[in-house]
């Protein structure tokens, strides 16, 4: 077998490009998910009969996770809105039943 021969600055150029790949997976949170996905596989007490099925069955759960939490962190602005616009209205209806009670104390 003829394996390629790499230069001394090519292999450091791939080291590199490896260590940045690596640091993006890292921050992005990849290399997270993908070893506690693979330790959720271990712990298993019967293994799957399909570990690639199990893999993408664990990420279809975090994409649906995901999408739920997207959806609320975009609701949730509105509804912050509305529960002060209520709390608001809540305030000048006790202030003005208030004023009304008094009124009708003093006839």
């Amino acid at each position: 077998m003829n394996c390629p021969k790499y230069s001394k600055k090519s292999r450091c150029k791939m080291d590199i490009q490896q260590e940045e790949f690596r640091k993006y997976l890292q921050g992005e949170g990849i290399l997270k998910f993908l070893t506690s996905t693979l330790i959720s596989l271990y712990e298993e007490h019967e293994c799957p009969k399909d570990a690639l099925e199990f893999v993408k069955s664990k990420m279809m759960e975090d994409q649906d996770s995901f999408r739920i939490i997207h959806e609320l962190k975009e609701t949730n602005p509105f509804l912050e809105e509305k529960l002060k616009k209520l709390t608001d209205l809540n305030k000048s209806l006790k202030s003005e039943l208030e004023s009304y009670r008094t009124n009708n104390k003093e006839c």
